[in-house]
């Protein structure tokens, strides 16, 4: 199988289980990118992409079309993990036996991994909780802030979370994250 067939069969099956499990394949966009980011190895069969020599030029030419269309360092990091999420794809397929891209591969220079979570003040968290309170009976979000500050929950977690996910009714309640 060539990478651009290995790509093309991800895609169709990537934005069908996009439409099952949320009835639209707008997340599968971002993954068109794959097409661009292999150009020069279309024709390239995907077994030999394992080939140390050939993973690295994989890397430096994903590395390079990052910097050409002057993208900042987290999108060439996302790049990079739709690369290596094609490739685990392609093992779960048999198409391959190892994830060419590995970490020393795919550094990224230039994340801001180090900076510390900004905690909010007490008077901060007053602040917010009001305006949720104040606010709910329009938006009804105040169990969204609720989770989210005081059970350090993130936003991506509760858009996840049904009330099915949530356990009030145990000895001791608690949030199943999806």
């Amino acid at each position: 199988k060539t990478i651009i067939s290995c790509i093309d069969e991800f895609l169709d099956e990537y934005k069908s289980d996009a439409e099952k499990k949320h009835g639209s394949s707008r997340t599968f966009g971002g993954y068109r990118i794959l097409k661009d980011l292999f150009g020069p190895f279309h024709s390239v069969i995907v077994t030999k992409m394992q080939q140390p020599d050939l993973a690295r030029k994989v890397a430096n030419h994903i590395r390079s079309k990052a910097d050409a269309e002057d993208r900042s360092p987290r999108t060439l990091k996302n790049y990079y993990k739709k690369a290596k999420r094609l490739f685990s794809w392609c093992i779960e397929k048999e198409y391959m036996t190892q994830q060419p891209l590995h970490k020393g591969l795919t550094i990224v220079k230039g994340l801001q991994n180090d900076t510390p979570p900004r905690v909010l003040t007490p008077e901060e968290t007053r602040q917010v909780m009001y305006s949720a309170q104040a606010t709910d009976k329009d938006y009804n979000l105040l169990p969204f802030f609720v989770l989210h500050v005081f059970c350090g929950l993130r936003p991506s977690e509760l858009h996840r979370l049904s009330w099915d996910n949530v356990k009030l009714n145990t000895a001791d309640p608690f949030v199943q994250i999806p």
